[in-house]
């Protein structure tokens, strides 16, 4: 397994297990209240469990989601809550049962899709990644127009983290998420990632052009292109992109090229292009 790849799938799930930030304990309090003086307001219960849950105390959540399923044993939503929270508490066995009745009962897209997500990650935490890419392009076919490009690179980064024999299938996902959302830089630049890493250095090449074509951020994919080149001992091209993507960069207005990650980026090149 790709342990880089691996770790920006887990930075890509959407976790629960998340630090406190404002004033979510105020507001913890405060709704503290309320419940105590208001028997049986489960939304008030479900607010405050999922406040618990994003502060990380995931042991309260678990108590108010677990008597708000009690008043009120239809709202399916609460079992997806409590899959969550057991993740976060890394009961994996018990948030599979739990977000399992919850998709059980969903009864529209949105509701799957987030179920399918939650299930995926589970499947993720556990390292069972075959079965997170699938749960994962669920969540695509779910969602269908209203997938995200982070849907896409989600499952293309979770076949290639399976096994990375799987780069042509992660290039599949990225190139659909493109075909549907169109060019995006995150879909493009994760599929040219990958196909420099696997040295399909004509595909890179051909996706840097169309690139090109669009007239955005020159200086980067003439680098790219550099790169590329120098990659295949080709140091004669190489420098020609280098040079070129020097220039792109010295064209910029001086409040973009003088920024420290353009500043870094023009010593980076200057120095490939004179070694």
């Amino acid at each position: 397994m790709n342990k880089i790849v691996f770790a920006a799938l887990l930075m890509l799930m959407a976790n629960s297990d998340v630090s406190a930030h404002g004033d979510i304990h105020e507001r913890i309090d405060a709704l503290s209240e309320d419940v105590n003086h208001s028997a049986g307001d489960i939304e008030k219960l479900i607010r405050r469990g999922q406040l618990y849950l994003e502060s990380g105390h995931s042991e309260e959540a678990l108590d108010d989601f677990t008597l708000a399923l009690k008043q009120d044993p239809q709202r399916n939503e609460i079992h997806f809550y409590i899959a969550q929270t057991q993740l976060a508490m890394k009961n994996s066995d018990k948030a599979f049962a739990r977000v399992n009745i919850f998709l059980q009962n969903a009864d529209s897209n949105a509701p799957r899709a987030r179920g399918l997500l939650l299930r995926g990650d589970i499947y993720a935490k556990e390292k069972k990644l075959d079965e997170a890419a699938i749960d994962y392009t669920q969540v695509v076919a779910q969602k269908k127009l209203e997938a995200l490009p982070d849907d896409y690179v989600r499952v293309a980064d979770t076949y290639l983290a399976a096994d990375a024999k799987n780069a042509a299938l992660a290039l599949d996902w990225l190139n659909r998420g493109i075909e549907k959302l169109g060019s995006l830089a995150v879909l493009e630049e994760r599929a040219l990632n990958i196909e420099i890493s696997e040295k399909r250095y004509p595909d890179a090449i051909a996706r840097i052009d169309r690139l090109i074509e669009q007239k955005n951020r020159l200086y980067y994919f003439y680098y790219k292109k550099g790169d590329i080149f120098a990659m295949q001992g080709d140091d004669y091209n190489a420098k020609k992109m280098y040079a070129q993507a020097l220039e792109a960069i010295n064209t910029l207005p001086a409040s973009r090229k003088n920024t420290p990650a353009l500043l870094q980026l023009k010593q980076d090149i200057e120095k490939r292009n004179t070694d």
